[in-house]
This record gives structure tokens, sequence and C-alpha cells, in this order.
């Protein structure tokens, strides 16, 4: 089972702009956004609980430095973090099925325009 990732839409070279001050509308929607789709991979995944990951810079493996938040399904004994070497891209066929009961859950349409 793959993980979704929230970002904002403004540029941050660090992705740590929010450090040390209160959070701008930009970083509460993010934050906002974060919690509305670990609420929807329960539903939508029947999972036991979430975990988030912010990575920043290079050295972080960022290429395009912009604050974004992954969200994983987690499933007790699921192994996350000792997976590492297991991950790998997958297809848009393989993702699909997960898109579309994430899609569900959050009520989203399926066209946008």
């Amino acid at each position: 089972m793959g993980h979704h990732h929230e970002e904002q839409r403004y540029h941050d070279s660090s992705g740590c702009a929010c450090h040390g001050r209160t959070l701008v509308p930009a970083e509460r929607s993010v934050n906002n956004g974060v919690r509305r789709v670990a609420t929807a991979m329960r539903v939508a995944y029947g999972c036991e609980g979430t975990s988030t990951r912010q990575h920043n810079e290079p050295a972080g493996g960022q290429d395009v430095w912009h604050l974004h938040v992954h969200v994983f399904p987690r499933f007790a004994d699921d192994a996350l973090y000792q997976r590492h070497d297991d991950a790998r891209w997958v297809t848009v066929d393989e993702r699909r099925p997960f898109a579309d009961k994430l899609r569900s859950a959050l009520q989203l349409p399926t066209t946008f325009g």
C-alpha cells in the first residue's frame, strides 16, 4: 500500500519555515490537509493508524524545495521503517485502486475542470 503527500503552494527553500513561529495560512492548510487525508485513509484502507514524514533539502532527498508531508497508512507489524529496500516507483495502474478508495473517502470528484 502506498502513501499520500500534502504540499504547500508557496516557495520555501528549507521546508522549515514554520519552526519557531505561528503557522501562516498556507501552512495551516497543509496541516489541515494532512489531518483530512489521515482520517480518510483509516476509512478507505481500514488501517489501524497513520504516520507522517517531512523531508527537507538535498540531504533529506528533496529536489524541489517546498513543504510537503507524506502520510502513510499503518497496520500492526507492518515494518514500515524497516522496508526502505523494498521501496520502488509503482505504475499508475498499481496505484489506481488505492487512489480510487482514498478519493471516495475524501469525497473528491474523479475529474476536475
